[in-house]
Order: structure tokens, then sequence, then C-alpha cells
């Protein structure tokens, strides 16, 4: 399986806390809110994790802490075994956070036993620059200086958060005197200048059409400081409709969950958008089979991916991958159901788990 959407793990055995499995921590909102929200999300995931990892290190549930602590003494083993048992070769890695980990790309690497190839986040630029009220300059020159190093390090995509900052509805027309000028306004910075993140977008866009390089757009459920309505991918239609949206190959990620048909749709009727599968088993492990059917049922095969969304602990990665085939092979008794034939399912698994992320990230070129 080809990782198509992760971000770093523990390089060191870390704290077995599985409250940082349950929501993305990277863009977690310093607030009095955050430790019982981490409390709320994701109980049944967290409780088939404790299941399924108590019976890989053959003990009971009541031992798996202590069991835990005496296997990743040899972490080495302990975490290649994970990714090798997923079946996960090449991860596609977002490494923004925590700092440093960028220049860690061959730890990774060399700890979990998969290719790693990093993606750009677009936020992991902007962000600093407003919070350090640059000029529109200096954001564009930054911007500018950030993409072609990416480009010539070998970073295989660009990525968005700008669902999770000023929202989807993105204002394809925004001219540049409107992006100066957003510059000079209050607030959080997260959630300012959206004029200067249209902006922005559009501009990366038409780089990475030049480029070659895919831009992963997240979509649906995400970080803690998510406005849900402002990331409904359908809100990306008009920006799709632009040159530079309708000629870079972009990917919508999470599956737009819980806007799967959604997602699905623009994939359907844009031949440059992709679909990820990642995330959803996390929020939702019990519907992720009828996720996929939703996706799949609309969504050309060709333009799936398949993804962890994995972060801190590697148990998360090896269980999200195991838990997106488990649900794979329901949704296939699906489709066989109602008459697609073995050779047609087994080709489209075969897209969406390898073939397709293979030739989006183009991991076979040097």
């Amino acid at each position: 399986m080809i990782d198509n959407h992760c971000h770093p793990f523990d390089l060191e055995p870390g704290l077995f806390d599985l409250r940082r499995a349950a929501i993305d921590l990277s863009e977690m909102v310093t607030d009095t809110a955050v430790e019982p929200r981490q409390e709320r999300m994701a109980p049944l995931w967290r409780a088939v994790l404790r299941s399924r990892l108590a019976e890989r290190l053959e003990v009971a549930v009541d031992d798996l802490d202590l069991a835990r602590a005496e296997a990743v003494r040899d972490y080495r083993s302990y975490v290649g075994g994970l990714f090798s048992d997923a079946g996960i070769t090449d991860l596609v890695m977002d490494p923004s956070w925590p700092p440093g980990s960028a220049d860690r790309v061959a730890d990774f690497a060399s700890l979990s036993g998969c290719r790693v190839h990093p993606v750009l986040r677009l936020e992991s630029i902007i962000d600093p620059l407003l919070e350090q009220r640059a000029s529109f300059g200096d954001v564009m020159e930054g911007l500018d200086g950030a993409l072609s190093h990416a480009y010539e390090n070998g970073y295989r995509a660009l990525k968005s958060a700008v669902a999770y900052r000023t929202g989807l509805a993105i204002v394809p027309d925004v001219s540049e005197q409107a992006a100066r000028m957003s510059l000079s306004a209050d607030g959080p910075a997260h959630r300012q200048a959206k004029p200067l993140r249209d902006f922005v977008l559009r501009r990366v866009l038409r780089f990475a059409a030049d480029q070659g390089l895919p831009v992963q757009i997240h979509t649906g459920f995400g970080d803690s400081d998510l406005r849900l309505g402002e990331a409904n991918p359908l809100l990306l239609e008009e920006l799709l409709r632009t040159p530079e949206g309708s000629a870079a190959q972009i990917v919508l990620l999470h599956g737009g969950f819980p806007f799967q048909e959604e997602a699905a749709f623009l994939s359907a009727a844009r031949p440059n958008v992709l679909v990820d599968l990642s995330l959803m088993g996390v929020f939702a492990p019990a519907a992720l089979a009828e996720a996929i059917v939703r996706v799949a049922g609309l969504a050309p095969p060709d333009r799936i991916v398949a993804g962890t969304d994995g972060y801190g602990l590697p148990e998360v990665f090896w269980l999200s991958a195991i838990l997106l085939r488990e649900a794979w092979q329901q949704a296939s008794v699906r489709f066989r159901q109602l008459g697609a034939d073995s050779t047609w399912v087994k080709a489209a698994g075969d897209a969406i788990f390898e073939g397709n992320g293979r030739r989006l990230y183009r991991l076979d070129e040097p």
C-alpha cells in the first residue's frame, strides 16, 4: 500500500497515549477545551486499536500497556513490523510538524522500512509570515522560494489546509490589491487574510501544473480548529473551473468526510481530481466500508487513493491501513453482489491501494 497522506511518527518510543491518535495535534488550538475534546474524539477507534494491538502482542487488553512497553524496547523491530504487517511500502508524508521533521526523512524511512516522499504544506510557509506581519512582497518571495526549494529537492506534492483557515469557498478572481489589503486585518493569524490565502492557492496551482506536482487539499473532518461547513469540497467548484484549477492534479484529502458524495462527484466530473480515503476510519471505523461504497460507487477507481493520516504513534498507521483494507473487502462484496465481476473489483483495489498513488506521485522516477 502507498500511504498517500500521513505525518511524522515517533522516532523514539513515546508515551502510549491514545488521545494522540484521536485528533491531529499539529494544528491544535491552545484553549481550555482541548483536553475534553481529545477525550471525546474517536472512542470506538481507540477501543479497537487496544483490542487489535493486544491480539498482535498476544496479551489480554488489560495487559496491553505493559506488553507494549516491553515490545518497544527493540523499537526498530517493533515499528518495522507494524508497517510490514500493514503492507505499507511508501509514505507520502507531510513533515511540517514537529519542527525539524523535514530534516529526518531518512530516519523515518529507516525505522519504518518504507520509502518516504515529502510533501510541502503551504501553511507552514504562509502562517509564520502572517504572524510576523510580513509585507505582500515578502510573503510572495517566501512562498515562491519554498515552492522552488521543494521542487528542486524532490518533494512529491504540495498541500493546502486552507479549509481549516479561511475555508474552501475560494474566490478565484481575487485581485492582488485585495490580497495586499487583507494583510492589514486583525484577528487570529490562522483566520487572517482570506483574500491573500485565496490568491496564494491559485498561484500554487499554477506552479503545480507547470511542474507536474499534485496538490493535496484538506476537505471535511480534520484539525481541531475546523469549521466543518467551510470544508465541504463542493465549495471548490469555482476554483476548479479556472485554468489552474483544471490543469493541476488535485487530491481531496479525507474523502471530504462526511461529504463523501460531494468529493466523489467532483472526482467523477473533473478528470484532474482524486479522492483520498484517509482519516475516515479514525472518526467512524464502523462506517468505513459504507464510506468507501459511497466514494467508489461514484468516483472512477483510477481517481481514488488510499491513506492513513497517521501521526505520532506508529500504531495509528498500522491500524488505519488494516481497517482500510478490511473495509475495502467488505465494500467489494457489495460491488460483486451488484454484478461487478471479480476482475473489475481486483483491478479497482490494486489501483486504489497502489497503482494510482504510484502514478500520481511519480514514485518510479528518481
